[in-house]
C-alpha cells in the first residue's frame, strides 16, 4: 500500500485530543453555546444517544491504537498497520483543522467522525477523506478551492455511479469504482480503497465505468459546477472578483486539444507552421492574424516596452509644445501658463531642468524621442521570426480561450459576485 499523499506533520499530534474535543459539544442545555439536540442524533437512520457515540469515537481511535483487525482492513499486520497509519494521519490533519474553527463549527464534523468507529474499515476511509476535503476546503486559496471542488465532484460521480447495494455495503460498492477506474480519473481515495476486502464481492467493469464517467466529467460540466459555486460563494473571496479569477483559472485549464465548434484553431496554427516554414515577415504574420480576427500586436515585450516610453515623452513633448504656444502670445494669462510649465516640468520628472530656456528643454525632448524611436526600430529588426512566430501562437491560443468560455460556459458566472 502507498503512503499518504497528506505532507508530514511538524509536530507530535495527539489522536485523543478528539475524544476531547467531542466532550465539549453541550448535549444538555439548549440555552448554552455549542447545543446540539441529542434526539436527532442518528446513525443511517438508526436512533442513537450522545453516550452510543462517544463509545464509538474511542472505538475509532483504539482500533487505530492497537492495530486491531475489523472487517475489511486490510488481514496482514504489517499492511493493516500502514492501513491505520494512514487514517491516523487524515485524522491528525483534520484534528488539527478543527482547532482552527470556532468550537460551534465543530460539532457536525465530530459527529459524523465519531460514527465511524461503528462500523467497517470501508467508512473508516471514506468519511477521513470526505471530512479532510471538507476542511481543507476552507482554508484554500482560489485555485486550491476550485480543485478541491472537482475532488469533491469526482468523488460524488464515482458514488453516483456505483451499483446500488445495502445500505451497510454500498461504500464497499462505491470503493470497487474508485478501485477500478480512481487512478485514472483522479478520485480520492485510491490506495484506501485497494484495501477494502469488500470490492471483491462487488462487480463492476472498468469500461462501463469509465463510460459513465465520462458522461458526468467534462469541461461543460467542470466550468458548470465551478461556475455555481462561485455564484452560491462557496468559493471566492472579497478583494479581486471570483468572477475575473475564475475566468483566470479556466483559461489556464483548457484542453490542450479542444476545439470550438465554430471554428478549427488547428488549421490556424498550421497555416501559421506554414507562414514560419518560408521566413514570412512580421508584416505578413500580423496581416494573418488580422485577416482572422485575432486580436492582439505581435510585439515583444521589450518592443512593448519601449513603444509605451516612446508614447509617453511624445505625449510630454505635445504637452510642454502647447504650453510654450500660449507663452509665446504674451496675453493676460502669460504668468499662469509660466506656473502651468513649472508644474508639469516636475509632473515629468525634469525638475532638473526648470533653470534651462523652454525653447532648450523643448529640442532635448525632441532629441530624445528621435533616438528613442531609432532604437525601438533596431530592436524591431533584431526579433528573430521564432520570436514573432511564438507570439502569434499566444495570441491565437488566447483566442481560443475566450472560444472556450464563450461556448462551453453554459451557466454564466454572475460577474456581480466577490
Amino acid at each position: 500500500m502507498k503512503e499518504s499523499s497528506l505532507p508530514a506533520l511538524k509536530q507530535e499530534v495527539d489522536l485523543f485530543r478528539l475524544e476531547r474535543m467531542f466532550n465539549e459539544i453541550n448535549f444538555v442545555d439548549p440555552q448554552k453555546v455549542n447545543y446540539r439536540t441529542p434526539s436527532t442524533l442518528n446513525d443511517e437512520g438508526r436512533p442513537i444517544n450522545p453516550s452510543i457515540l462517544k463509545n464509538s469515537l474511542s472505538n475509532l481511535l483504539d482500533n487505530i491504537k492497537n492495530n486491531s483487525r475489523i472487517a475489511f482492513a486490510p488481514s496482514s499486520d504489517t499492511e493493516r498497520k500502514k492501513w491505520y497509519g494512514n487514517i491516523a494521519l487524515y485524522l491528525k490533519h483534520i484534528l488539527l483543522l478543527l482547532e482552527k474553527l470556532p468550537v460551534e463549527n465543530r460539532t457536525e464534523y465530530l459527529i459524523d467522525l465519531a460514527l465511524v468507529g461503528s462500523h467497517c474499515g470501508g467508512r473508516y476511509i471514506g468519511e477521513c477523506l470526505l471530512t479532510y476535503q471538507l476542511l481543507s476546503g476552507q482554508m484554500m486559496d482560489f485555485s486550491q478551492q476550485i480543485l478541491s471542488q472537482l475532488s469533491s465532484m469526482r468523488s460524488g460521480i464515482a458514488a453516483s455511479i456505483a451499483p446500488n447495494k445495502s445500505d451497510d455495503f454500498q461504500v464497499h460498492a462505491i470503493n470497487a469504482v474508485i478501485a477500478k477506474i480512481g487512478e485514472a480519473k483522479g478520485l480520492p481515495g485510491y490506495d484506501f480503497a485497494l484495501q477494502d476486502k469488500g470490492i471483491k464481492y462487488v462487480q463492476v467493469r472498468p469500461a462501463d465505468l469509465t463510460f459513465q464517467f465520462d458522461q458526468h466529467y467534462s469541461p461543460a460540466t467542470v466550468l458548470e459546477r465551478v461556475a455555481d459555486e462561485i455564484n452560491n460563494h462557496s468559493i471566492g473571496s472579497t478583494g479581486q472578483s471570483s468572477y475575473e479569477r475564475a475566468l483566470d483559472w479556466f483559461k489556464d485549464h483548457i484542453p490542450e486539444d479542444w476545439t470550438p465548434k465554430n471554428r478549427n484553431y488547428s488549421e490556424l496554427f498550421k497555416q501559421l507552421e506554414e507562414l514560419s516554414q518560408r521566413d514570412a515577415s512580421r508584416q505578413e504574420i500580423s496581416e494573418f492574424l488580422l485577416e482572422n480576427d485575432i486580436g492582439g500586436s505581435v510585439i515583444t515585450p521589450e518592443e512593448s516596452r519601449i513603444a509605451k516610453e516612446l508614447r509617453i515623452l511624445k505625449d510630454q513633448y505635445q504637452e510642454l509644445e502647447r504650453i510654450e504656444s500660449h507663452l509665446k502670445e504674451e496675453t493676460e494669462d502669460t504668468n499662469l501658463y509660466r506656473e502651468l510649465w513649472k508644474e508639469k516640468l516636475v509632473e515629468f520628472q525634469m525638475s532638473d531642468q526648470l533653470s534651462q530656456k523652454r525653447e532648450v528643454i523643448l529640442e532635448g525632448l525632441k532629441t530624445k524621442i528621435e533616438n528613442t524611436l531609432l532604437s525601438y526600430g533596431q530592436l524591431k529588426q533584431k526579433t528573430s521570426s521564432q520570436e514573432i512566430v511564438k507570439l502569434a501562437k499566444s495570441l491565437i491560443e488566447n483566442e481560443r480561450k475566450k472560444a472556450f468560455l464563450e461556448e462551453i460556459v453554459e451557466n454564466p458566472l454572475d460577474k456581480t459576485k466577490k
